[in-house]
């Protein structure tokens, strides 16, 4: 039912009050009615005042400097990822090579996990 309002799309960004399919396609308070309609719930379809709460904390960790900081260490590690998908040779796989892991190492490095625990992360 839920791929139907998505022109057979399936990729939402869930929000409080609608959801928005890939296209920016804005749909109705329907959508959040319909059978299949299960988001996990995170803090993008959260409502107030759990969202206000979780935004005034998670926020700080995101600052502008924190993530000027964090540039380095996320451009070397994708400069890595992409150089070892290459030399993988053809055809190349970007979402396992990289697309999967560069934002959870990016995340484990923003919390302040090590390197030599993304294995047991990841797993």
């Amino acid at each position: 039912m839920l791929a139907k309002f998505c022109g057979g799309r399936t990729n939402f960004l869930p929000r409080t009050s609608n959801v928005l399919c890939v296209g920016s396609v804005r749909l109705h308070k329907r959508v959040l009615a319909a059978e299949d309609f299960n988001p996990v719930p995170v803090l993008s379809n959260r409502g107030e005042p759990v969202y206000g709460r979780v935004r005034e904390y998670a926020q700080a960790g995101f600052s502008g400097r924190r993530m000027r900081l964090l540039e380095p260490v996320i451009r070397a590690r994708c400069e890595t990822l992409v150089d070892d998908m290459m030399t993988g040779g053809a055809p190349a796989e970007f979402t396992s090579s990289v697309g999967h892991k560069l934002p959870g190492e990016t995340i484990y490095r923003l919390v302040g996990f090590p390197e030599t625990d993304d294995d047991m992360l990841m797993g």
